[in-house]
């Protein structure tokens, strides 16, 4: 993908992943659901490397953990 949003459906779980790519790299918020369609890993990306937050959520919406990522380094 070289820019925009490309979402994939698991056809044999239902779950679902959806990644955001500029110039042929991640860029921007990256998600992953259950497959039930909640929330599971909410994460972002700049020029190809994992950086900001990463939110990793329950079943139940609450948060489950949060990491910091500074360019690829997890903080």
């Amino acid at each position: 993908v070289e820019d925009g949003i490309y979402i994939y459906a698991d056809k044999d779980d239902g779950s679902m992943i959806g990644k955001s790519y500029k110039n042929g790299k991640l860029d921007g918020t990256c998600f992953y659901e259950y497959n039930t369609g909640e929330l599971w890993i909410e994460e972002n990306y700049k020029d190809g490397v994992i950086h900001g937050t990463t939110t990793y959520y329950n079943k139940d919406g609450s948060v489950k953990e949060r990491q910091i990522w500074e360019n690829g380094v997890l903080k």
